[in-house]
């Protein structure tokens, strides 16, 4: 692997989802590049890297849970960053949260679930159920 940022490794340690090209803190946002796309990238140690995303938007950020790769993408109509999944068996992706105003920033992923911040607050995402809800304080 010739460079990566914001890595997540497989349960088994085989494979490793990382972002080849940071789009996190960069000047400028919802533009498509076509020549150095912010993408994620899968590699396992028994073959090359390969782009898992394929799309022209941003993405970054991976966190695994399971078979599940968890990951910021502004992929939708919007084009916000908002939490997508890959399910890995399937290979299919699918919107995890709808955040329409702001991006969804710097995701952090425990046992059972997924902490992030929109618009100055944070949030929870229950991984089990997939919904959010603003953090409150203990």
């Amino acid at each position: 692997m010739p460079y990566g940022e914001f890595g997540a490794i497989s349960p088994d340690g085989k494979t490793i989802a990382y972002t080849p090209i940071s789009v996190d803190f960069r000047t400028w946002k919802r533009y498509r590049r076509r020549h150095e796309p912010g993408h994620l990238a899968l590699r396992s140690r028994l073959a090359q890297g390969r782009n898992l995303t394929q799309t022209d938007g941003a993405e970054s950020i991976p966190c695994g849970n399971g078979q599940t790769l968890y990951f910021l993408s502004d992929r939708d109509e919007n084009k916000r960053f908002n939490l997508w999944a890959y399910d890995g068996p399937h290979e299919k992706f699918r919107q995890v949260t709808f955040f329409k105003d702001y991006d969804v920033h710097f995701p952090s992923i425990g046992p059972d679930e997924i902490v992030f911040e929109n618009a100055g607050r944070l949030y929870l995402l229950d991984l089990k159920t997939t919904s959010s809800a603003k953090w409150k304080s203990p």
